[in-house]
């Protein structure tokens, strides 16, 4: 791999994280002509699903699932703040 590929991996590396968390590492590895590009996502550990492991698992981004958790916390809320 070029300089340059290094540093658009890195780039696009930093792009992603931020969108589908922080538990992903990204691979690149090179055969020939081809540039093989691996994101993978590696599990918190936890005991209960994180917000990240549910959007790695629905195959959606973290902001997508706080969406869908917000309405249910609302309801849940016992303060008197809407």
């Amino acid at each position: 791999m070029t300089d340059r590929q290094k540093t658009a991996l890195r780039k696009f590396a930093g792009k992603v994280k931020p969108i589908l968390g922080k538990g992903l590492t990204v691979e690149a590895s090179e055969d020939g002509l081809s540039l093989t590009i691996k994101v993978r996502y590696i599990d918190a550990g936890n005991e209960w699903m994180t917000y990240a492991d549910v959007a790695a698992y629905c195959n959606v981004d973290v902001k997508t699932v706080r969406y869908w958790t917000r309405a249910r916390t609302k309801a849940a809320s016992t303060l008197p703040v809407s």
